[in-house]
C-alpha cells in the first residue's frame, strides 16, 4: 500500500505544477501550433473488477498513468482553451498568458522528426519566486507515436516527475512513470499490448540506481502473476484468476 500511496503523490505532484485555474490573459495559441497528445491507457474490464489485491494494485497503476496522461496536454494551453487538437505548422510558435500570480509563456519548435514544448514561470507565491523559470519540457514524434514530458522543482532544475510513452511496431503501448525528487523515489513501467495484455513493474529507488520490487503479467481475459522482489531476489509471487 505504501508503493501505491508514493505513485498517487506522483500524479498529483505533477498534477499540482500547474497554478489554479483562472481568466488567463495574453495573446490566444497560434492556429498552426502543434498540440500535445497523448494515448489513453486502458485496463482489461476483468482486470478492473476482479477482487483479488494483486489485480487490483495494476488497475490501480494503469489508472494512474492514464490520469497523468490525459492531464498533460493543459500544461499548454491557457485554461480556456484546454481541449484536443493536433495542428501542423513549420514554427517556432511562442505565446503568454497570465494565470493566478503566474505568468506563463509557452515556446515550441520543430526538431527533426518532432516538436519540443517548454514552459518558462514569472512569479511570486509564498516563499517561491521564479522568473522565466523552465518548469515543464516535453516533446512528441510528429507521428504522434512517442512523447516525453518533464516537470522540475521550483525554482530548480531537479527533475519532479516524467511520463514517457511510445506506440511500437506491434501497437502495443509503452509508457513509464518516474519521480526521483519526490520522497524515497518511484517508478513503473508498463507495457499494454493491443489484445489488452501487458506487464508492470514497480521500481524504488536506492542510492543512485533502481530496484525492482514488484512485477506483474497479465492476459487479455484479465488473469495474471504477480511477483515481489528485494535486492534482486524474489521473495513471493501468485497468481489470480
Amino acid at each position: 500500500m505504501k508503493k501505491i500511496a508514493v505513485a498517487a503523490a506522483i500524479v498529483l505532484l505533477v498534477a499540482c505544477g500547474k497554478k489554479e485555474t483562472t481568466t488567463p490573459t495574453g495573446p490566444s495559441v497560434p492556429s498552426d501550433a502543434p498540440r500535445y497528445k497523448t494515448h489513453r491507457i486502458t485496463v482489461p474490464p476483468k482486470l478492473a473488477t476482479s477482487s483479488d489485491v494483486h489485480a487490483q494494485t495494476v488497475a490501480y497503476y494503469m489508472g494512474l498513468a492514464n490520469a497523468l496522461s490525459a492531464s498533460l496536454p493543459g500544461y499548454f494551453l491557457p485554461p480556456s482553451l484546454r481541449k484536443g487538437g493536433v495542428y501542423e505548422g513549420d514554427g517556432p510558435w511562442e505565446y503568454s498568458w497570465s494565470e493566478g500570480e503566474f505568468s506563463a509563456t509557452v515556446k515550441i519548435k520543430a526538431s527533426g522528426d518532432q516538436y519540443i514544448w517548454e514552459v518558462y514561470y514569472t512569479g511570486q507565491k509564498n516563499d517561491v519566486s521564479v522568473s522565466n523559470w523552465l518548469g515543464v519540457r516535453a516533446s512528441q514524434g510528429k507521428d504522434e507515436r512517442s512523447g516525453t514530458f518533464t516537470s522540475f522543482v521550483p525554482p530548480t532544475s531537479a527533475v519532479a516527475a516524467s511520463f514517457t510513452w511510445s506506440i511500437d511496431p506491434s501497437a502495443a503501448l509503452n509508457f513509464q512513470v518516474e519521480a526521483p525528487s519526490f520522497m524515497a523515489g518511484s517508478r513503473f513501467v508498463g507495457r499494454l499490448h493491443a489484445d489488452g495484455s501487458g506487464e508492470l513493474q514497480v521500481f524504488q529507488q536506492i542510492d543512485s540506481g533502481w530496484s525492482l520490487v514488484q512485477k506483474y503479467q497479465w492476459t487479455a481475459e484479465g488473469a495474471g502473476e504477480w511477483w515481489e522482489f528485494a535486492g534482486g531476489v524474489t521473495t513471493a509471487q501468485g497468481s489470480w484468476n
